[in-house]
């Protein structure tokens, strides 16, 4: 017979299964996400990054846009800005752009010489590695539905910090205040999309600034090439102090152009003018 009790034990087990699938979810797009990593690599692309300020009445006001390049020099990607508000870069500015190349050049041909560039490209992914361990402890995952991302079927697993959870880093701190949803896909197992929202005030970057409630992220990828998700926007509002000043303003980065780059495209020491 079917009673209240039957029902509490079967809806109990119910959410066990669905946390359960979960975890399993997460832990399973987490070990992809270093393989995707890893691709990520063979592209160039573009990257236009808008910030806009909040005025009085909640609106947000463009303050500035400026567009990077990343090529790949000596093996690793390197950022380099090639316009401001949709124009190109001044002389000057020019300059001081080819100037911050050409030292990176110099200083990734030492590492290399120095047999350091190894150490630094492991350090780089060991660190990655304690991110994604981190957010796997930091949150209690449950799965809460599916939905279709750009024709992709995705999972939809909300997260909720863990109040027992002890951070291990200073991204892991910045972890405790957030509360997410991942949509992951269902077939490559990649996160197409994240959305979180900072839900108690957290101190970021060297903890000179502040974030408080209501502050914002929004991240999604798309496919590129039926191999690898790449970026493709990201929004931030912030809402927060900096020292003893108040921001409130928003960034959004798209991303464009993504080329796989062949042997004879990477750049290995040669000064490449800006465009």
């Amino acid at each position: 017979m079917f009673t209240p009790t039957t029902a509490f034990v079967s809806l109990f087990f119910l959410i066990s299964v669905a946390a359960e699938d979960a975890n399993e979810i997460v832990h399973r797009s987490a070990q992809h996400d270093q393989v995707n990593w890893e691709r990520a690599h063979n592209y160039t692309f573009q990257e236009r990054v808008e910030e806009r300020n909040r005025d009085p009445q909640g609106h947000y006001i463009p303050k500035e846009t400026n567009t990077y390049e990343t090529v790949i020099l000596y093996g690793q990607p390197f950022e380099r800005r090639i316009e401001k508000n949709d124009k190109p870069l001044s002389d000057h500015d020019q300059k001081k752009e080819q100037d911050k190349f050409d030292h990176e050049v110099d200083k990734r041909k030492r590492e290399i010489d120095e047999g350091r560039a190894s150490q630094i490209d492991a350090k780089e992914r060991r660190k990655r590695q304690e991110l994604r361990d981190e957010i796997l402890k930091a949150f209690d995952f449950q799965l809460v539905g599916e939905e279709a991302v750009d024709g992709h079927p995705a999972y939809v697993i909300a997260a909720e910090p863990r109040g027992d959870y002890r951070p291990h880093s200073q991204e892991g701190t910045f972890l405790q205040g957030l509360r997410g949803k991942f949509w992951i896909d269902k077939t490559d197992d990649e996160w197409v999309r994240i959305e979180a929202e900072v839900v108690r005030p957290e101190k970021f970057g060297l903890f000179l600034m502040t974030l408080s409630p209501g502050s914002t992220l929004y991240f999604e990828q798309t496919r590129v090439n039926d191999e690898v998700w790449l970026p493709r926007k990201i929004l931030v509002r912030v809402n927060g102090r900096l020292v003893f000043k108040h921001l409130a303003q928003e960034v959004q980065a798209d991303y464009r152009d993504y080329r796989r780059f062949q042997t004879d495209t990477k750049i290995t020491g040669v000064s490449a003018p800006i465009p």
